[in-house]
């Protein structure tokens, strides 16, 4: 029989609570959407997601990877937002097998329109509980995990990996 390490007490603690607030908070902003604009939280991030990318476009396999769904799950939700005129699929140029999904016009003027109310109930359930002078640790305590499970970082924006780059590579 293998030995195993278990958690501590603050240990388990710690994973108890991360797990509660994670879950919590992404099924609070996920109601208030659905309240407010009949948008899962899921389907906000895939908005979001395309509009941080250089011409509103991924390849469907990174945009997978970075809303932590799977592929098969996605292709659905994409084409639930083509429909609605959303986003819309492209081939990819330099590989005819691969598929992309680009923000249309018009669901980059609806996330413009629905970004704040996001960003107010973010702020409402997680980051304005959190002090002040604790959030640049608790961020460095999350990036430092992330940094430390392979493929990790692969699950952030493109703009965490550049600032990130960008931080590493400033002379001190």
């Amino acid at each position: 029989m293998e030995d195993h390490k278990w958690l501590s007490k603050e240990e388990s603690d710690l994973w108890i609570h991360f797990l509660a607030v994670s879950q919590l908070v992404d099924r609070l902003v996920d109601q208030h959407l659905r309240k407010e604009f009949d948008l899962s939280h899921s389907d906000y991030e895939i908005l979001a997601r395309l509009s941080e990318a250089p011409d509103r476009i991924l390849r469907m396999g990174e945009l997978a990877n970075t809303i932590f769904a799977p592929k098969s799950r996605l292709s659905h939700q994409i084409d639930r937002l083509a429909l609605l005129g959303w986003v819309s699929r492209k081939e990819c140029p330099s590989d005819g097998r691969g598929v992309m999904a680009q923000l249309t016009d018009e669901g980059y003027e609806l996330l413009k329109v629905i970004a704040p109310s996001h960003v107010a109930s973010v702020r409402s359930y997680f980051v304005d509980l959190i002090p002040k002078d604790r959030l640049d640790c608790f961020s460095e305590t999350l990036a430092t995990v992330l940094k430390a499970i392979p493929g990790g970082c692969a699950v952030l924006p493109p703009r965490f990996i550049e600032d990130q780059m960008s931080v590493q590579s400033t002379p001190l």
